[in-house]
Order: C-alpha cells, then sequence, then structure tokens
C-alpha cells in the first residue's frame, strides 16, 4: 500500500526548505526515491502528490524545485495521462498556474505541452521558456 500523499508532500517540503539542517535533509532523502518510484509507475498516485505538495506550500516557497523537478518529470513521464488533471489544477488554483509557468518543455509531448502553455501562469518568471 503506497503511502498517504499527504506525508509524502510533507516531507518533500522539509527536504526541500533551505532553513531544514543538512542532516535532517539526508534523513528525508527517501522521500526524493518514492516520488521517483511514483513517476515511474503510477500517474494517479503521482498527481496526487503534486496536488498535496501545491496544497502544503500555499506560500510557494519552494516553487522553483517544484516547478522543474515533480511537476516537469509527471508531464514528461505521464503528460498524456495527466494533463486534463493539471489544467483543471491550474484552472481552479492560481498558486499552481504559477507552477506550471516554472515548467520547461523538456521531453514532453508536444500536446501536453501546448496545454500547459494555455494554463500557465508566467508573472513571476522573469525566465519563462515558451
Amino acid at each position: 500500500m503506497p503511502l498517504d500523499p499527504q506525508i509524502i508532500a510533507r516531507y518533500w517540503l522539509i527536504k526541500w526548505d533551505n532553513s531544514t539542517p543538512e542532516n535532517e535533509k539526508e534523513l528525508n532523502s527517501w522521500v526524493d526515491h518514492a516520488l521517483y518510484a511514483a513517476m515511474q509507475y503510477d500517474a494517479d498516485y503521482a498527481f496526487q502528490i503534486i496536488e498535496a505538495i501545491n496544497d502544503q506550500d500555499e506560500a510557494q516557497l519552494q516553487i522553483e524545485v517544484f516547478a522543474a523537478g515533480p511537476v516537469e518529470d509527471l508531464l514528461a513521464h505521464h503528460g498524456l495521462s495527466v494533463i486534463q488533471d493539471v489544467v483543471a489544477l491550474a484552472s481552479r488554483n492560481a498558486n499552481f498556474a504559477r507552477v506550471l509557468g516554472g515548467v520547461w518543455k523538456r521531453d514532453m509531448d508536444d500536446s501536453v505541452w501546448e496545454l500547459v502553455l494555455k494554463h500557465r501562469n508566467t508573472d513571476i518568471w522573469a525566465d519563462a521558456r515558451t
């Protein structure tokens, strides 16, 4: 049985928080492996984790690493199967639309990238890629 997405989100945010001591970050390195495995094997579960991270980081303190890491990975690995959920979340959540603003195309499917471009907010990103 997979871990609750809320737990993974909480520990992911702790691990990437600059105020977290290095030894604690190292103890929480498991969370990157759990998130990576979700990205590889279970698109729906990975999206639940993305939602949980977004919900828990209301101040968007980790927006850069979140956009360029888990969100970009999810769209690169499972874009076709999750893009409608991603678009729906961006449509109802301004914070997530800003997260999408920091996502780069990488090896995303062109149709997925076109939808990301339509639903992202790049106002806070000085170097948003189109």
